[in-house]
């Protein structure tokens, strides 16, 4: 199993999906993995 580690934005998600459905097509089995970071979850300023 190939695990990729993305974002879950709608960009990230779309173009980590592209190299998995490549990767599926190819024959291997793959998945996607949100990773979520404290930034990605405070709108806070960081200065």
């Amino acid at each position: 199993m190939i695990r990729i580690g993305t974002r879950g934005s709608l960009l990230a998600t779309t173009q980590a999906g592209v190299v998995r459905d490549a990767l599926v097509t190819a024959g291997h089995d793959a998945e996607l993995v949100i990773v979520s970071t404290e930034g990605d979850r405070s709108d806070a300023p960081i200065a």
